[in-house]
């Protein structure tokens, strides 16, 4: 008997590290970050156009889609300074977040806590699985 072959869509629904699931928790990430703000630039007020900024750049896979790690800003504001983005321009960032908004500031550095010690129990990184963490948000969303 011959079994029935999956598509390519099926095939990465099922697997939980595939772009698939990645690719949705941005979009639920993008638009958590957006509502909490009322879809306003937390920087400037701007309402045209904004996205969700990582505090912490999303290359730190485990906080990549912590809704701690986001602030809302408009495009003007997300790029910075000449380097083209917060990423590069941290010290001016952190000293109008320090300034802006005490909660954040203190999300952010229990991120950095958390970041280095995770960081420093993993001699490998794990391969995120996308999956359980967008049912992880889905949840948080829900309740």
């Amino acid at each position: 008997m011959k079994r029935k072959r999956l598509s390519k869509l099926a095939r990465d629904k099922a697997n939980g590290h595939s772009l698939y699931w990645r690719n949705k928790l941005i979009a639920l990430w993008s638009g958590a970050i957006r509502s909490r703000a009322g879809y306003k630039c937390e920087r400037c007020g701007d309402t045209k156009r904004t996205n969700a900024a990582h505090l912490i750049p999303k290359r730190v896979w485990f906080l990549r889609f912590d809704l701690r790690n986001g602030i809302c800003l408009c495009p003007k504001c997300h790029q910075w300074d000449v380097m083209g983005s917060l990423d590069y321009s941290g010290m001016l960032f952190a000293q109008w977040l320090f300034h802006a908004s005490e909660s954040t500031w203190n999300n952010v550095r229990t991120m950095w806590v958390e970041m280095a010690y995770v960081e420093s129990k993993l001699s490998t990184p794990k391969r995120p699985d996308w999956r359980a963490i967008y049912d992880k948000l889905m949840e948080a969303k829900s309740s």
